[in-house]
């Protein structure tokens, strides 16, 4: 691959080890890789170069003077929720040693953040590829041997982060998602990753209201047309984006059985 064409990736790492190894396994995978090793060094590397993904480990240093000693996960959960606030926002992917920090993830995923995978450490490195390639279109990826409480992350997800209220809906659109065309599902996909009616239209070549009527069609489908007259008090582009994501996690957590 050209370096012309070459995606930009920003690995957040403080281990040597994985400072080292890691950087030519991605190189040799196609991908034009940054380091940073402290959480301040990492959002300073993602505000000038725009990196299209970026992979996280969560125990890292606040910044270069603090150094290994001041370590913590909640440094790196801050700069997942920072990075995931630029514009345009990288895919975030989470490398981590331990899994206890899936439900934060989650919940970050329940207030509409997409593109972003937790995965963990000492996988093969093909999981973290596709890991990889499912954010950069804007997916929601967990690894299936992630547990949360012994739940698999699609449990956790209804369980913590839907409303009793909102359930019922989800479940109705998550049995109907199948039933999407390929068309649709791409542009459910976009919809869900915060894309507006025009930028979804102008990235699939359509026109503006086939892609009106391709959105018209897909709520239809999910049983989230009806829902300003049934259940006004709910809000109908959070419960898309909630059934979209759910049905990722359930996917990924199948695939890999």
């Amino acid at each position: 691959m050209s370096d012309s064409k070459k995606i930009n990736l920003l690995l957040v790492e403080d281990d040597e080890f994985m400072r080292q190894s890691a950087p030519e396994y991605l190189a040799a995978e196609g991908f034009y890789v940054l380091l940073a090793e402290d959480a301040a060094g990492a959002l300073a590397a993602a505000c000038e170069y725009s990196p299209e993904i970026v992979i996280v480990d969560l125990v890292i240093p606040p910044d270069a003077v603090s150094g290994r000693s001041r370590r913590h996960a909640r440094h790196g959960l801050r700069l997942v929720k920072q990075l995931k606030a630029l514009s345009p926002a990288p895919g975030v992917v989470v490398f981590s040693a331990h899994e206890e920090h899936g439900k934060e993830i989650l919940e970050l995923v329940s207030q509409g953040v997409r593109g972003i995978a937790y995965i963990l450490k000492g996988q093969p490195a093909g999981d973290l590829l596709e890991a990889i390639r499912g954010t950069l279109a804007g997916e929601v990826h967990f690894a299936p041997e992630v547990r949360i409480n012994t739940r698999t992350p699609a449990e956790a997800f209804l369980e913590l982060c839907t409303l009793a209220e909102e359930r019922p809906w989800i479940k109705r659109g998550l049995e109907r998602f199948e039933a999407l065309t390929l068309r649709e599902l791409e542009i459910a996909r976009l919809l869900a990753a915060s894309q507006t009616t025009p930028a979804v239209a102008k990235a699939l070549c359509i026109e503006p209201k086939t892609a009106e009527a391709h959105i018209r069609n897909i709520y239809a489908k999910l049983g989230l047309d009806g829902m300003d007259a049934q259940a006004p008090h709910l809000n109908a582009r959070s419960l898309f984006v909630k059934i979209c994501s759910l049905y990722e996690l359930q996917h990924n957590h199948l695939e890999q059985l």
